[in-house]
């Protein structure tokens, strides 16, 4: 990867040491769609971007969606647990990581897979009460990490 950097009179300056594409074998893309809506499964392995996974492995990470009607002019921005991340007019202001305000993931082991996941935080993932045990879909989606 490359260092990327980007400014702008209002948001300042936003820099990052390595920025990469990920190629088609590093990632995949599943579009499920009819006709009121669409759903979008996107899965990054771990090895891709350079974590490994161990039992009770705890990180701090958001995760989000950009919105947009046509395709080109973002719209809007939701995070699952960094909600004042919701601007869409400054690429440094949109591009800067404020990791003090992301949720809580803690990864448990079972035979070498992610097969239960503790979100801490009360969000909906669709995970039960109490946050301990992953549904089907994203339990689904967490064993196609690690494929």
């Amino acid at each position: 990867g490359e260092a990327w950097s980007v400014t702008t009179p209002a948001g300042g300056t936003t820099s990052f040491d390595q920025v990469r594409i990920l190629t088609a074998k590093e990632a995949s893309i599943k579009i499920i769609g009819s006709s009121d809506s669409y759903t979008v499964n996107l899965s990054i392995p771990m090895k891709a971007i350079g974590f490994q996974i161990r039992k009770d492995l705890e990180l701090r990470i958001d995760w989000g969606i950009i919105s947009t009607v046509e395709g080109n002019l973002p719209i809007a921005r939701n995070y699952w647990a960094n909600k004042m991340a919701v601007g869409v007019t400054d690429e440094p202001t949109e591009a800067r990581l404020h990791p003090n305000l992301w949720g809580h993931v803690v990864f448990k082991t079972i035979r070498g897979k992610a097969d239960l996941i503790k979100i801490k935080e009360d969000v909906d993932l669709g995970v039960t009460e109490g946050g301990q045990q992953a549904d089907d879909v994203l339990d689904d989606d967490i064993e196609d990490l690690f494929d």
